[in-house]
């Protein structure tokens, strides 16, 4: 990633799919919101988690209430960010109730290492633990909910080299 030395000298909000070594760069982070909410609802529909459902419903509804705001402020009052923050937070306690995590006594171990968590575990312990990047689109304006239009931009540039025989693959078939 330091090759192209472009993400070591980026200085503007890197949104992304929380992939660990991009925390590394000394900017601003920011999740992308559109894998968040695609996690959640497979933790709704395959697992019953309803705060996964509560928390889409939430970002999806900060989503349209910024997009209304910032048409006519620059930025949230305190207290509709206050608002939106412990709902956040109490659906975020929901989830660590419905997903405790569960601790082998020391005198009893049955694993060495860290015990494994469950996909809705280690999702919590990210909304939880990384709250300021999933929720950066709510402090600032600027900050989309999404990197999509980057993701497609990319995609684009992709699919072309495909078509254009850049990918092919050469058959040993004779």
């Amino acid at each position: 990633m330091d090759s192209f030395n472009i993400l070591p000298r980026f200085t503007g909000c890197l949104i992304h799919d929380f992939w660990k070594p991009y925390l590394k760069y000394d900017t601003l982070h920011a999740l992308c919101n559109a894998h968040l909410l695609r996690e959640l609802q497979s933790l709704h529909e395959n697992q019953n988690q309803p705060w996964a459902d509560d928390m889409s419903n939430l970002l999806l509804n900060i989503l349209s209430f910024t997009q209304k705001y910032k048409d006519t402020y620059s930025k949230l009052t305190e207290y509709f960010k206050k608002t939106f923050i412990d709902r956040y937070r109490y659906i975020i306690s929901k989830g660590h109730e419905a997903n405790p995590v569960i601790n082998t006594p020391a005198s009893n171990p049955i694993k060495r290492g860290r015990p494994k968590k469950t996909k809705a575990q280690n999702l919590l312990h990210r909304l939880d633990t990384y709250e300021p990047y999933v929720l950066a689109f709510l402090h600032d304006f600027t900050i989309p909910f999404t990197n999509n239009q980057a993701e497609q931009d990319i995609r684009m540039i992709k699919v072309r080299q495909k078509i254009s025989g850049c990918f092919r693959t050469y058959s040993l078939c004779r």
